[in-house]
């Protein structure tokens, strides 16, 4: 840029500078992200092309389950159960999203009871409350989980906990309570001298961080001491007395050794970690039986962004020196295979995963609280599109038909019992009581075996021998009596008198037997084999769906409300955002972002960038540059970045610069600079076109006008007979006459790009291709100009009708020669006055060749190098050669008759006619020549080319031209 061009811009240049350093403060303050993630929201909505990995499932805990089960929380042996109908069916991983923190105590279960059992009132229950009726939901759950083997379980840590400070009578209390934790309001009022309601008031929390802090004593001292021992160690009442104290005492032992199951399922913190990662003080571990039982445990916690939509998920944590890992990370590691050794964290703070085997390396960048970026799977509008979903319903209803089958074979053992107790009565059927009754030890004995994974020990196999001896023992007896209630009772029907003293009894009692094994012990058979039926169908159906897959537990229940707001669905079931997790993994794509370095960087290519454009270019050009680069950076930053390489790069806030940029710098150049510009257009608009007239006034410091040799196409136009016009019309006449067609050719020739140079009277004289206007096909803008004003000329006629010159217009005609070639262009004339124009013979010809229209009766008359340039694109015809005055040799010339659609078949034979006549004429067959040229005067009489050609012919014939004659006719006349 000029010295004197900076003096001109300095202001704009201040400005450019200004917004841009504003821009950058923005950013560096975090102000940009109220614009920029709302931004990244739409592209991961429109423009994420990360495929859902067909290893995952989600199983929806949804409104529909609910309505169905129950609300939530549900029975964990229900949840149990759900666990081993997945293992059944083949799941490879099973994620629950779903925090057992809390212990649940075992319930009394009577088949028959639900929710709904006393709609109509009382019903009469099936079976006595007994120990079989207890269920204890915690252990059936850990069985569960253990027996899968597959369960990841979920907890959640406390990033920021802080020991509550206490109060000063708070710090009085605590050591009190340390020597003796039993003591009550009234002792602790006696000793302190204060109010007992003082002391009540903070009592409880007192003794619930006392009681943490003792328990964790003992235990650190005493690691296998149980629950009664630490309670015996603290409180000096009996274990079994329910108190306030036993119940903060045990709250502390349950969630101490929860902490330290957990302790030992999270690995050691690997040394190629230590030091790198985001320290948390507090966690709430799952259930101790379900920590101990699991394949692994991960975190579910995920905070949302400024504006409460989750747009990053923290990976990996460190924790009293163990690693703990986001819920979905940690599945796609088992799932993997990923050992922890092959995890590092790089000095920019990226986690790096090496490559193993088929498995390559993975890059994850995390920002400075280790939180990744989401790479989102975005199937659609809808979350329910998003992987494939499962409804718990679907799964529990194998639960349901073998939850029936178990409450049918208590009704047949009880249908049995009663059978047997008619027809032995209470003596003969004690024995068999006492058989099912040590039958139901077995059993129990056994089930708290499984339950606690002790299956194996040898006691446990010699009670699993003694029960099966009796269950065949009590089979074969159950198999005998009903044989023989059948037998008897069949004699005893075709008794003639059941009435009889001697029958009566046994017949009342055998029948009654007879009628429970027969009927009802049918109509349990034919339930049975429906809900085995309904079960295997079940399976078959959902096995394909479930086997080998990753199964992700959790709600999505509205009612539950575990919705998170996030930037691909709006809200959605926070459990996806954990699949969202895996999928990444799984896929091995990763959403990285451009750091504030890279984002300053941008802020200022983009402020000074369009600040020099638009200091250069000028308004119009830089809007449309404006525009190029907010349409180009956004598909760039969509397509090429966000789509095809997973990069987000905040490029709104340099979009939202530019435009400042190019409207305030217009601003200035329209207070400055451009009103001296707008004055030097509207003077040089007078002779050139407005186009030229801006391009001018914008390179006015940079254009160099000196004459230089340029290729161009001439442009000669005249009124044929207007001399004879304007004698008649007289000066005004000839003005409003003369003015609208030159308007209406000015403005023909501008839509081409031509500079118009000079009016001559009626003669209108441009050019084509100038090095201040350039026009690389500038024969064919010449053609299409020529054309294009024959057309003018047609429609002004047209709308002079009924104008007082109407007869005038009418007679207008004009001609036209077009030459191409090399020329001189630039400014001649004087110091005072200066004339862009172009000198060369190519200008000569275009003149002698619009004049020679009036030898050849032709409107538009071309020279051959236009021909040649333009090609057929248009229909012409060969006029011949000829010599024009001032020039030794001749160039073939043609007349342009219009584009192929405008000319009708008789011009276009007429042309091919005249053609064939021309090359006849060249060949010195003169009788051919003839014969085509008189043709072509019978569909043309007033033919001037045809007559000129016969008159030649028929000097020729009479005096041959000399042999090196080339066909050419000289042109004596301009």
């Amino acid at each position: 840029m000029h010295a004197s061009a900076f003096r001109q811009h300095r202001w704009s240049l201040l400005v450019g500078a200004a917004l841009t350093l504003a821009a950058v403060a923005f950013c560096l303050l975090g102000l940009t992200r109220w614009i920029e993630w709302p931004a990244y929201d739409l592209h991961v909505r429109y423009f994420s092309s990360l495929d859902a990995s067909d290893r995952i499932v989600h199983v929806d805990i949804d409104d529909d389950a609910l309505n169905r089960v129950g609300s939530w929380p549900w029975p964990r042996d229900l949840q149990a159960e759900l666990i081993r109908i997945l293992d059944e069916l083949g799941a490879e991983r099973i994620v629950m999203d779903i925090v057992f923190s809390d212990p649940k105590p075992a319930e009394a279960r009577l088949p028959g009871l639900d929710r709904y059992a006393d709609i109509e009132g009382p019903i009469e229950q099936i079976g006595e409350l007994s120990p079989e009726n207890l269920v204890y939901p915690d252990d059936e759950l850990a069985a569960a989980i253990r027996e899968a083997g597959n369960v990841d379980l979920s907890f959640y840590y406390q990033a920021d906990a802080e020991p509550s400070a206490a109060s000063p009578l708070g710090q009085r209390i605590t050591p009190l309570l340390r020597e003796d934790f039993s003591l009550d309001v009234a002792t602790l009022a006696n000793r302190l001298g204060e109010q007992p309601t003082a002391i009540e008031a903070i009592l409880a929390g007192i003794k619930r961080r006392v009681a943490d802090e003792r328990v964790t004593e003992i235990l650190s001292a005493h690691p296998d001491y149980s629950a009664r021992q630490v309670h015996e160690t603290l409180l000096p009442t009996p274990f079994d007395r329910l108190t306030a104290d036993r119940a903060d005492v045990l709250a502390a032992y349950f969630r101490r050794i929860s902490l330290r199951e957990l302790h030992a399922k999270c690995p050691p913190l690997p040394e190629s970690l230590r030091g790198r990662l985001r320290r948390v003080e507090e966690v709430v571990p799952p259930v101790y039986k379900f920590a101990r039982a699991s394949d692994g445990v991960g975190f579910v916690n995920f905070s949302p962004d400024f504006d409460g939509r989750t747009r990053h998920v923290p990976l990996l944590m460190e924790w009293d020196g163990r690693l703990i890992e986001q819920l979905g990370l940690a599945a796609a590691r088992r799932t993997l295979g990923i050992p922890l050794e092959d995890l590092a964290v790089d000095s920019a703070g990226n986690l790096r995963i090496a490559a193993r085997g088929d498995r390559p390396a993975m890059r994850v960048q995390l920002d400075d609280d280790g939180q990744m970026l989401l790479n989102w799977h975005v199937p659609g509008s809808h979350w329910q599109g998003c992987f494939a979903h499962l409804p718990v319903t679907q799964l529990l209803r194998i639960g349901d038909c073998r939850r029936g089958l178990r409450e049918n074979e208590i009704r047949r053992q009880q249908t049995i019992g009663r059978a047997l107790w008619l027809v032995r009565g209470d003596e003969g059927f004690e024995p068999y009581r006492r058989q099912v009754h040590a039958l139901l030890e077995y059993q129990r004995t056994l089930r708290w075996a499984g339950l606690a994974g002790r299956v194996e020990s040898l006691d446990i196999q010699a009670a699993q021998a003694e029960a099966e001896k009796l269950e065949q023992l009590i089979a074969a007896e159950q198999h005998e009596t009903l044989d023989f209630i059948e037998q008897t009772w069949k004699e005893l029907e075709r008794e003639p008198d059941p009435t009889d003293p001697a029958i009566a009894e046994d017949y009342r009692r055998f029948k009654e037997a007879y009628e429970l094994t027969s009927r009802t012990l049918a109509e349990l058979a034919d339930a049975d084999d429906r809900l085995e039926e309904e079960a295997r169908r079940w399976l078959a159906q959902l096995r394909p769906m479930v086997a080998g897959k990753v199964c992700f537990v959790g709600y999505t229940a509205t009612a539950v409300a575990d919705m998170v707001a996030t930037p691909a669905f709006g809200r959605m079931p926070g459990v996806m955002v954990h699949s969202q997790v895996f999928n990444a993994f799984t896929q091995g794509r990763f959403r990285g972002w451009a750091r504030p370095a890279m984002q300053v960087a941008v802020l200022v290519l983009m402020g000074l960038l369009m600040t020099l454009l638009t200091i250069r270019q000028g308004p119009r050009s830089g809007f449309a540059i404006l525009l190029a680069v907010v349409a180009g950076g956004f598909l760039i930053n969509a397509v090429g970045l966000f789509d095809r390489r997973d990069y987000w790069l905040p490029l709104l806030t340099a979009l939202i610069l530019a435009f400042l940029v190019w409207a305030l710098l217009v601003l200035v150049r329209y207070l400055t600079t451009e009103r001296q510009k707008r004055r030097f257009v509207k003077a040089v608009a007078q002779y050139v076109s407005p186009a030229m007239a801006r391009r001018i006034a914008d390179e006015a410091l940079e254009l160099d006008l000196s004459p230089v040799e340029r290729r161009v196409s001439c442009f000669f136009s005249d009124l044929a007979g207007f001399t004879g016009l304007s004698e008649q019309l007289g000066p005004d006449g000839t003005r409003r006459l003369l003015n609208p067609y030159l308007e209406a050719m000015s403005a023909a020739l501008h839509r081409h790009d031509a500079l118009i140079n000079k009016f001559m009277g009626d003669g209108i004289f441009a050019f084509f291709n100038p090095p201040i206007l350039p026009c690389p096909d500038h024969e064919r803008a010449a053609c299409a100009s020529a054309l294009d004003c024959r057309r003018a000329l047609r429609e002004l006629i047209q709308q002079q009708d009924g104008h007082p010159l109407a007869e005038f217009f009418r007679r207008l005609s004009m001609r036209i020669g077009l030459a191409a070639g090399p020329v001189f262009v630039g400014d001649y004339g004087s110091e005072s006055k200066l004339d862009y124009t172009c000198m060369g013979d190519t200008v000569n010809l275009a003149a002698r060749l619009e004049s020679a229209n009036k030898q050849f009766g032709s409107a538009i008359m071309l020279a051959d190098a236009v021909r040649e340039a333009v090609g057929d694109g248009y229909v012409y015809r060969h006029l011949g050669r000829l010599q024009v005055m001032g020039k030794t040799t001749g160039v073939s010339v043609y007349e342009l008759l219009g584009e192929p659609v405008e000319v009708d078949d008789a011009a276009c034979r007429l042309a091919e006619t005249f053609s064939d006549a021309v090359a006849a004429f060249a060949r010195r067959d003169w009788a051919d020549a003839l014969s085509r040229f008189e043709q072509c005067l019978q569909q043309r009489p007033d033919d001037a080319g045809a007559c000129r050609y016969l008159r030649l012919i028929t000097g020729y014939r009479d005096n041959p031209p000399p042999d090196d004659w080339n066909a050419t006719i000289e042109l004596t006349e301009k």
